[in-house]
């Protein structure tokens, strides 16, 4: 399994049992979500750039990692958005190097969008980490 496979997995496992969204985290960017779903978070990687390290043979990677939650209710959802983004950072922070995997976690941007289609409110939170990592060029399934 890919080095980034892994680490969504186990931002999976790190953010799973959190209060508001408790076991609704999913390893993906796509999810079929009821119309009243409960909160949920889905994990996902956007992209990743790798560079030569100077030992040679050596990969430097540094991805993007989204953190996104979703939430679906008949109230406005700004207020469970920031509960989720006030879950979700510390629990990150909690496990910087998700178990000895990375380097370094950083929290770079966050998004909110709301909308109110129909009957119910609808909105989403899209954290946004920076992950750097190791590989060597021969094995991308190994982080070093």
């Amino acid at each position: 399994m890919h080095v980034r496979a892994q680490i969504r997995q186990n931002v999976v496992d790190a953010l799973s049992g959190l209060p508001t969204t408790s076991d609704q985290v999913f390893p993906g960017r796509t999810r079929p979500l009821a119309a009243n779903h409960p909160p949920t978070l889905l994990v996902y990687v956007t992209d990743e750039r790798s560079d030569s390290d100077a030992m040679g043979g050596v990969l430097g990677r540094e991805l993007t990692l989204a953190v996104e939650g979703r939430v679906t209710s008949g109230d406005v959802p700004d207020d469970t958005l920031d509960q989720i983004a006030l879950e979700v950072e510390p629990a990150m922070i909690a496990r910087p190097l998700l178990g000895g995997m990375v380097n370094e976690v950083t929290l770079t941007s966050t998004l909110i969008n709301t909308q109110a289609p129909g009957d119910a409110h609808a909105g989403e939170i899209i954290m946004k980490f920076r992950v750097a990592y190791r590989t060597t060029e021969s094995a991308p399934d190994t982080a070093i």
